[in-house]
């Protein structure tokens, strides 16, 4: 393989050789095909958001000087609209259509600014009318969806394939459809405008913490922080499709979760039960109060689980002997039947009447045992919903909170609702719904920056790869009393003043560990919430010979095609083992270290294939 870049890095070492990269903007007819470099132009800003389509602006002079004359500017006949602009930046290439041209005049200057927005905008192009899905998936749906584009899903994140969804559509068009998609799965969205694919990750699983932290005198010129507690409940209702709820799954019965967290802390006591820290804002009797009821409720949760366990058991017990008694009736009509053709006929007393009084007599024996066995499972049903209401009973917080505790609580009891209509299971339900709290029971920070362009300066090349959509950066400021950390949600590059924009918010921010998410499913909402892989519907079965067959081909192809193309890419041998990546497809990269080759697709959140000396493990087995 040629131009591989084999280095080894040493940590903190600058590399004055290496030199800033530049942005190269290059015009493309409808079939990508460059045929033109943009030079000449000025006021170029680069902006690109998460989850959304990104865009690039820059602006044209209508004359520009050439040999020591101003001509016209060649650019104004050749722009069009919906010509394609190819945006080369930070080894990451990507496609922009060309949708709006403004004109301005004054008595100074003559000027055009373009407007481009990423080729994923062109899915604004078809409509969809009249679809609709019952209980599919995330990739069966999006590859519905793009089935009349040139475009095609791309990496799916595992969960959301085994999340199945009710989805309709009246009337749209197909970006909106993805869009929407994407919020009824609580997925991101990341286009590839190279290879024309819509990629779906978890909202985890977009950008790193690498450690990236601004401070007055490092970076940072200026900033613009909001903090709102408008849309901050402690109490999160659920609602999914046609009124469905969660109150099976919770000890309290009550259709939500809450978490008064945020207001307890940082409450404290010690092991002898001595408070040792105060609350910002409840006082020690309501936080004393609030911890005992929650111990309270873990140990009721495993009570519950398994009560609600034996009464799903005994519901599908009486379901099925429900139709075995369907059936059972309607082998005695039958039989029935045949006895007033057989008194018609007039064989009243013969052996063949006999017979058949006979077989209905042994008919309802089999009826009268089949209605004992119900009886019984009905009273068994009666005795473990009796149980359980005498848990939730228990589990009232009345019961543990005196009158002046709960007239406190309630200043701190902040309600709001979740709806999806598109949810028909109540486990997914709360499974959702415990992600959306998770990211609304804090305060909305929003966040603007400023900053030098520390891209285009060679003595700050080890931070160079610390600015990612979606990665987590750290914001200090003593003086103001600032210490945040929180993601990047969009980036603006403004090339011109040589500067960068973020725009940084917590309302999706991302967790360092699944940890607080399990810590979530056990005190927001006392259950567990163990996925029952028969609710699903498994209606896909006529295309799957087809389907796999189709797909090993495509993985293998692909394989081996990357390996026989793969002559751009970057080896590097640092602190963390053998690193191999291509500046193509910055998400996915391969690690050699301590023995163990391991692989990621989402930029290293997570790594969902590796080989080590125990064998092969991977998310998917192709």
């Amino acid at each position: 393989m040629s131009n591989v870049n084999l280095q080894v890095n040493r940590l903190g070492e600058v590399d004055l050789s290496r030199k800033p990269e530049k942005a190269k903007l290059y015009l493309c007819k409808p079939d990508r095909n460059p045929f033109k470099s943009l030079v000449d132009i000025y006021d170029v800003q680069l902006n690109v958001n998460l989850g959304k389509v990104n865009e690039v602006v820059f602006t044209i002079p209508s004359q520009i000087e050439r040999n020591r004359q101003l001509i016209d500017n060649p650019l104004i006949e050749v722009i069009r609209h919906r010509y394609i602009i190819q945006v080369e930046y930070n080894n990451i290439t990507e496609y922009f259509i060309h949708f709006e041209q403004n004109k301005r005049f004054s008595e100074n200057e003559e000027t055009i600014t373009y407007t481009s927005y990423s080729t994923g905008y062109m899915l604004a192009d078809k409509d969809i009318r009249g679809y609709k899905a019952e209980s599919k998936n995330l990739t069966y749906i999006a590859t519905d969806i793009l089935g009349e584009t040139n475009w095609a899903v791309g990496y799916v994140d595992a969960d959301f394939d085994l999340k199945f969804r009710q989805h309709e559509i009246s009337s749209q068009n197909v970006l909106q459809a993805i869009y929407e998609l994407s919020e009824k799965f609580n997925a991101v969205i990341v286009w590839d405008t190279v290879n024309l694919r819509v990629n779906f990750y978890k909202p985890q699983n977009v950008g790193l913490n690498r450690g990236f932290r601004l401070r007055e005198g490092k970076y940072l010129e200026s900033f613009d922080y909001n903090s709102s507690s408008d849309e901050m409940p402690t109490r999160l209702k659920l609602y999914g499709s046609e009124g469905l709820s969660i109150r099976r799954l919770t000890p309290t019965g009550m259709n939500y979760i809450e978490d008064f967290s945020y207001y307890i802390y940082p409450f404290k006591r010690d092991d002898k039960g001595n408070v040792i820290q105060h609350s910002h804002y409840m006082s020690d009797e309501l936080c004393i109060a609030l911890e005992e009821y929650n111990k309270v409720l873990n140990g009721l949760n495993g009570q519950f689980d398994t009560l609600t366990e034996q009464l799903k058991l005994k519901q599908d017990d009486l379901q099925q002997r429900d139709q075995e008694m369907s059936v059972l009736k309607t082998e005695l009509e039958v039989l029935l039947q045949e006895k007033d053709v057989s008194n018609t006929d007039g064989k009243g007393g013969t052996p063949e009447h006999t017979a058949i009084l006979n077989r209905i007599s042994e008919k309802e024996g089999q009826i009268t045992a089949k209605q004992s066995e119900m009886t019984t499972i009905q009273e068994a049903i009666e005795g473990i919903n009796t149980q359980l209401s005498t848990l939730r009973i228990s589990a009232k917080m009345e019961t543990y909170l005196t009158r002046e505790q709960l007239l406190e609580l309630n200043n701190f009891i902040i309600t709001k609702e979740h709806s999806n209509d598109s949810i028909i299971n109540d486990e997914d339900l709360l499974e959702e719904g415990i992600e959306v709290f998770m990211s609304l029971r804090e305060p909305k920070v929003n966040l603007t920056l400023d900053l030098v362009n520390f891209l285009s300066i060679v003595e700050a090349q080890n931070d160079w790869d610390k600015l990612g959509l979606g990665d987590t950066v750290t914001l200090e400021s003593k003086r103001l009393g600032i210490l945040i950390t929180a993601k990047i949600i969009g980036i603006s590059y403004d090339f011109e003043n040589d500067s960068i924009s973020l725009t940084i918010a917590n309302e999706k921010e991302i967790q360092d560990s699944d940890e607080k998410l399990a810590k979530m499913l056990n005190d927001a909402t006392k259950t567990s919430t163990i996925v029952n892989m028969d609710k699903f519907k498994w209606d896909m079965i006529e295309d799957a010979t087809n389907m796999v067959s189709q797909l090993l081909n495509k993985e293998w192809d692909a394989t081996k095609q990357a390996i026989i193309g793969g002559y751009k890419q970057s080896i590097m041998i640092t602190e963390r083992g053998l690193i191999i990546k291509s500046p193509s497809d910055p998400m996915s990269w391969l690690v050699a270290q301590n023995g163990v080759f391991a692989i990621t697709n989402d930029n290293g959140n997570t790594w969902k294939t590796a080989i080590s000396k125990n064998g092969v493990h991977a998310e998917r087995i192709v």
